[in-house]
């Protein structure tokens, strides 16, 4: 599954998740992020 952050300056990245709970770690670090 492939999901996108926003970044603090308006940039975003895409990142490929693979476990469930490496996305709850990544959801805790970033304040925005969306499924792809």
């Amino acid at each position: 599954m492939q999901i996108r952050v926003y970044l603090d300056s308006g940039r975003f990245m895409l990142l490929n998740v693979t476990k469930f709970e490496m996305l709850k770690d990544l959801a805790d670090k970033y304040n925005r992020w969306e499924y792809c």
